[in-house]
């Protein structure tokens, strides 16, 4: 249970103090939708390490791509992966669109996989220092994939998140 304390001034100017509690098993998602077992079955993951306590994993994919992914579930569900590329791979267009192919399949589900992968496909700015697409898919409140060079690399995020 957690409690939330309200106060509340009347009009007399009296302080109240009001203790309200709410239960914690109100989940509107399954809040084991994330777990240990997401990446198990991916095929371009190569290994990864799942953190419980913060629901994050630290992902190497077949590729040899690092992947740092964030996780949300219970009220809000949602994901911010971000993968970064070396100068080599950074500046290589072919390249970085592979690697945005990668992202998608390992993190979006099957469902929304085409129409997100064709808009990447179709992305001009790749090679301006950030590039930001936004997708419009039922369900989701937000949910984008953006690149940004560094001087040296390049990171690729994909987020996505839904209330």
């Amino acid at each position: 249970m957690k409690s939330i304390i309200i106060l509340i001034f009347s009009a007399v100017g009296l302080l109240l103090n009001i203790n309200i509690s709410i239960a914690d098993d109100s989940c509107v998602f399954d809040k084991n939708y994330f777990s240990n077992k997401t990446y198990k079955t991916k095929k371009l993951v190569k290994s990864y390490v799942w953190n419980e306590s913060n629901q994050t994993a630290n992902i190497l994919t077949s590729s040899g791509s690092l992947i740092t992914a964030q996780h949300w579930d219970c009220r809000h569900i949602g994901i911010k992966a971000i993968m970064l590329l070396n100068s080599v791979e950074a500046g290589n267009e072919s390249i970085v669109r592979n690697k945005l192919s990668e992202i998608i399949e390992i993190f979006v589900r099957k469902q929304d996989r085409s129409s997100v992968q064709q808009s990447v496909t179709n992305m001009k700015c790749l090679d301006e220092t950030r590039c930001r697409h936004n997708f419009t898919i039922e369900g989701y409140s937000e949910f984008y994939i953006e690149t940004e060079r560094q001087q040296d690399s390049m990171t690729i995020l994909l987020k996505y998140y839904s209330s």
